[in-house]
């Protein structure tokens, strides 16, 4: 299910993809109205994307500046 930025992507993103689906605007063009109507989905982070935890303080290794 596509998610949109708002009611008014909403409009002009199904607008858009009208014109598309009949050939009036390009694949390039429409990609261009995807990226600026619909939301993104988080890209969720792995264990190994985590920063590392010193055992002494509980705080991030690079917060503590080391």
């Amino acid at each position: 299910m596509k998610k949109y930025k708002s009611e008014a992507f909403e409009a002009i993103h199904e607008f858009m993809g009208d014109l598309y689906k009949v050939g009036g605007i390009s694949d390039e063009r429409m990609r261009h109205f995807d990226e600026a109507c619909l939301v993104k989905p988080a890209v969720p982070h792995t264990t190994a994307q985590e920063p590392a935890f010193s055992a002494r303080s509980g705080m991030p290794m690079y917060a503590r500046g080391k």
